[in-house]
């Protein structure tokens, strides 16, 4: 019987000494499943898209952000084993959300989250729909009606085909989107983010626990990093607006002297 994968003499001589990892790296970019091939994008041509698109500055703190938003997500969508999907469309929506929400002016904002969605290939039409769909999916439901979908065991005509691909496809790409889109989903039914109910939530779909747990940990510490640096920044606004205040009241006492001193040798001069 002939085996799934073709290797040359040399391939399947090295193939037993490939951690997993770049093993897993060798079907990504096809030499393992050349059946999916595709042309693949380069990460410098995204990063070049999307400021050809977005020509404006970004606030330094926020450079990095989207830097790391674009980069980690052009790796998975290059990929020629991944799909994208409803929960994958809300994680990469809720990401931009919360490491973006502060951003100083919403209207470039807006620009920037059009302009990274349309450089990685997407657009922001199907990445609503899927939002949509997946709150739909969302309404009225529990734990167990959620996890008895992802099993399998119920059906939810939208969502389902996507759950039954990803259970039943031994080469399904997991990204971090998709892993940030379930947390949300568990969070929505009242599912604490630990690692015990993500290692159970994400069996549920035959996906197992590593990458998972290591993106849980990434995103809550993010998010952890994030609002202290916002309340950083408040804490800053705030002791320069009560800066400037005084020096306002310091600058008007000065004006109020002077024209006091004015008004005084004007008297004294009649």
């Amino acid at each position: 019987m002939q085996s799934k994968h073709t290797f040359t003499t040399e391939m399947e001589m090295s193939y037993r000494f490939l951690t997993k990892m770049e093993i897993r790296t060798l079907k990504c970019f096809d030499v393992l499943d050349i059946s999916r091939a595709k042309k693949v994008k380069t990460v410098s041509q995204t990063l070049k898209d999307f400021y050809t698109s977005f020509a404006k500055p970004i606030f330094p703190a926020f450079r990095n952000i989207v830097t790391e938003i674009i980069v980690s997500t052009h790796l998975a969508v290059v990929c020629a084993m991944f799909k994208p999907d409803p929960i994958f469309s809300t994680g990469l929506k809720l990401m931009w959300t919360e490491f973006m929400g502060s951003y100083p002016i919403p209207e470039h904002n807006t620009k920037m989250y059009g302009s990274m969605v349309e450089a990685l290939g997407m657009k922001v039409s199907k990445i609503e729909e899927d939002n949509v769909a997946v709150q739909n999916f969302l309404n009225g439901k529990t734990e167990s009606d959620i996890l008895s979908i992802l099993k399998g065991e119920k059906e939810d005509e939208k969502l389902s085909p996507f759950f039954k691909d990803i259970r039943e496809d031994s080469l399904w790409f997991y990204s971090r989107p998709f892993g940030i889109g379930l947390f949300s989903v568990m969070r929505a039914v009242g599912v604490e983010l630990t690692l015990e109910n993500v290692d159970k939530w994400f069996a549920t779909l035959n996906i197992k626990p590593g990458l998972p747990r290591q993106d849980l940990d990434i995103y809550t510490t993010s998010l952890l990093k994030l609002k202290q640096a916002e309340q950083m920044f408040k804490e800053i606004e705030i002791r320069e607006k009560k800066a400037m205040a005084k020096r306002l009241e310091e600058k008007a006492q000065r004006a109020l002297d002077m024209a006091e001193k004015a008004a005084q040798k004007a008297a004294e001069a009649k």
